[in-house]
């Protein structure tokens, strides 16, 4: 009588399952700032992430900045 050897690891998923797109990621947060996050959940996360404006380039946003200084500035002849 032979024995099939015990399989190892993780399952394989059933034929015709959908892979998640998503991934583990390591963050680092305060204690108080963790309990928040497990407070509001996953879903809040990923709606907050996709609701966020990235912020503009550093070259643009001084330029910007320079831009609404000088319109600022009045000169007194």
């Amino acid at each position: 009588m032979t024995q099939e050897p015990k399989r190892r690891g993780r399952p394989p998923l059933p034929e015709g399952a959908i892979r998640s797109d998503k991934h583990p990621r390591s963050v680092r947060l305060s204690d108080e700032q963790w309990a928040k996050l497990q407070r509001l959940g996953r879903e809040w996360l990923e709606d907050a992430i996709d609701r966020a404006r990235e912020p503009l380039n550093s070259t643009h946003q001084s330029k910007q900045n320079k831009k609404a200084a000088e319109a600022a500035c009045v000169t007194i002849d």
